[in-house]
């Protein structure tokens, strides 16, 4: 059983591998992409602005955002982790604000499957009267000013951890193989005495079947032979061993 155990674990670690995260800059200049379970996230685009000019926040570039594979109540999607942080007013008088765009393209690699919604999920520390929203646009990939979907979620002080995932219908009547995404963030300090640290917020996608059940994947066929050889290859010694005595 000690080798049976130790076969198996060989075949976990061939298999499986963290998820690693990247920052949005990187993904950008290497036309990078992340694959979380059948889901693959490419063409990855960034654009930032200040509420007013020299207003004071945190990340003040794409280096500052890390992105990696997650899933959420069960479905795949990506974590963006910041920190997000404003406070006070800047030097116009306002309060501290920025807005965040991250643009990429999402597509199903099993084709037995379609995306039919997305889901968000957003929470931080706020001190009154500071407020955020999130907001996720969704669009044909060849269409991408045309919406097929969107969810919107937002924060205060009062408001910060309950109530903030939403969900909505892609197509009611069609699934996609693939969608292009617009996920925002804006936020504000409210006033003087206003603050607000969001640490990560996440975007996910539910699918359905749309067609019949895929082969399974040369990875997952691997590890399935090698447990069943593994299983063979216990047995057998075993029988030998009984043989000999």
């Amino acid at each position: 059983m000690r080798r049976l155990s130790f076969v198996i674990l060989a075949g976990l670690v061939l298999v499986a591998s963290p998820a690693s995260a990247s920052t949005v800059a990187t993904l950008i200049s290497s036309n990078g992409t992340i694959q979380e379970g059948d889901l693959l996230f490419s063409s990855f685009q960034f654009a930032m602005g200040a509420g007013n000019p020299g207003d004071v926040f945190t990340p003040t570039s794409a280096s500052g955002i890390t992105v990696q594979g997650t899933t959420l109540n069960g479905n795949n999607g990506l974590l963006f982790t910041g920190p997000f942080t404003a406070g006070g007013l800047g030097p116009l008088g306002f309060p501290n604000s920025a807005n965040y765009t991250i643009q990429f393209v999402v597509t199903v690699l099993d084709p037995s499957f379609g995306l039919n919604n997305l889901e968000q999920s957003i929470g931080g520390s706020f001190t009154s009267p500071a407020f955020a929203d999130l907001f996720t646009f969704a669009a044909d990939p060849l269409h991408p000013i045309i919406s097929i979907g969107d969810a919107s979620s937002a924060l205060d002080s009062i408001h910060t951890s309950a109530d903030n995932s939403s969900n909505t219908l892609l197509f009611s009547t069609t699934n996609h193989s693939a969608i292009h995404v617009d996920a925002g963030l804006q936020f504000s300090a409210g006033g003087a005495d206003g603050s607000l640290n969001i640490p990560s917020y996440t975007v996910a996608f539910s699918e359905l079947r749309t067609g019949p059940v895929s082969a399974p994947e040369p990875t997952n066929a691997l590890f399935i032979g090698f447990v069943f050889l593994a299983i063979a290859t216990a047995q057998t010694i075993k029988k030998g061993r009984l043989l000999r005595s």
